[in-house]
C-alpha cells in the first residue's frame, strides 16, 4: 500500500509541477515528490525479500544479491531512457519533458496495484508492536550500535546521492568545457546511465571470485578517483568515461550495501530501519 502510495504522490508531484507558474507551487511539487520517496524509502526491499522468501519457502539466501542487483539495473532502465530523449524534448519545448514524465509515472502506478498481496507476518507479542510504532528510529539505533562500519558505508551512500545526483543535473559546465553541444548533454550522460544499468548485473559473478569486502573498496575507489579526474577533464570522451565510473561505482555499491543491511535486520522492523538509514544520510548530505 505505501508503494503504491508512493506512486500516486510521485504522479502528483509531475502534474503539479506541470501547472506551476510560480515558485510555491513548484515547491508543493517538490514536497509531493519528497513524500513520494518517503513512502517508497525501506519497502522495495521488504517486498522484494518478503517475495524471495515465499518463493524459497524458508529465507531470500543468497539470491538477494542478485535480485537486489536486477532490482538495481530494472530501475536504472527508466532513467537512461529519460535521459536520452529528455533533452530533445526539451529542446523542442520544456513542457513537453514534463508531459511525457507523466507516461512512465502513471506506468509504475499500474504495475505497483498488480503486485502480489504478500502473505502476513507470523504473530508478534503485542509489547514489541507497540515498541516499534511508538519507536520508529530505535531498531536503526541497534543497528548503528552493532554495526556501525557498515551504518557508516549506509550513510555514506545516501548522503553521497546528493554529489551523483549534482553529476546528472549539473554536467553541462564539464560537458561544455570539452566542448560537446548542449543537445547531446542527455544523450552523452544517458550512455554513462547505461554502464550504470550493466555493472550490478556483473556483481554475480564478481562475488564469486572476490569477497564482498573487496566489491566495496572497489566501488569507493573507482568513483572518488573519477570525482578528482573529472576536474581536470578537458577531452569529451574522458568526460563520458568519468561520469561512467562515478554512476557504475554507486550503481555497484547499492545492491552490496543492501544485500548487508538486509541481512542483519528483522523482518517486521525492515521498512522502517531502512527507511531511518535513508533519512539520515540524506539530511547528512544535504548539510
Amino acid at each position: 500500500r505505501l508503494l503504491i502510495v508512493s506512486r500516486l504522490l510521485n504522479a502528483a508531484s509531475v502534474v503539479v509541477t506541470l501547472l506551476a507558474h510560480g515558485f510555491f507551487v513548484f515547491a508543493i511539487g517538490s514536497v509531493l515528490f519528497g513524500a513520494g520517496i518517503a513512502c517508497d524509502s525501506g519497502c522495495e526491499d521488504a517486498v522484494l525479500l518478503r517475495s524471495l522468501a515465499t518463493a524459497e519457502g524458508a529465507s531470500a539466501g543468497k539470491r538477494s544479491s542478485s535480485a537486489f542487483a536486477l532490482l538495481g539495473a530494472c530501475s536504472s532502465v527508466g532513467f537512461f531512457i529519460g535521459l536520452a530523449t529528455g533533452s530533445l524534448f526539451a529542446a523542442h519545448d520544456p513542457t513537453l519533458a514534463v508531459v511525457a514524465t507523466l507516461f512512465p509515472a502513471t506506468l509504475a502506478i499500474g504495475a505497483t496495484w498488480l503486485l502480489r498481496p504478500l502473505a502476513p507476518l507470523p504473530a508478534t507479542p503485542h509489547i514489541e508492536i507497540t515498541l516499534m510504532r511508538a519507536r520508529p528510529l530505535a531498531q536503526a539505533w541497534r543497528l548503528i550500535r552493532r554495526e556501525p562500519a557498515l551504518v557508516g558505508l549506509s550513510l555514506d551512500q545516501s548522503g553521497s546521492w546528493v554529489c551523483v545526483n549534482a553529476i546528472f543535473w549539473y554536467n553541462q559546465p564539464l560537458l561544455g568545457r570539452a566542448g560537446v553541444s548542449a543537445q547531446w548533454f542527455g544523450p552523452l550522460t544517458a550512455s554513462a546511465v547505461a554502464f550504470g544499468i550493466v555493472v550490478p548485473l556483473l556483481l554475480p559473478l564478481a562475488r564469486r571470485w572476490a569477497s564482498r569486502r573487496v566489491c566495496f573498496a572497489f566501488s569507493l575507489l573507482a568513483p572518488g578517483i573519477a570525482y578528482l579526474a573529472l576536474a581536470q577533464a578537458a577531452w569529451s570522451w574522458a568526460v563520458v568515461a568519468l561520469l561512467a565510473l562515478v554512476v557504475g561505482g554507486s550503481a555497484w555499491r547499492e545492491p552490496l550495501l543492501r544485500e548487508a543491511l538486509n541481512e542483519r535486520i528483522e523482518d517486521g522492523a525492515r521498512a522502517t530501519t531502512l527507511s531511518a538509514l535513508s533519512f539520515l544520510g540524506a539530511v547528512a548530505g544535504a548539510l
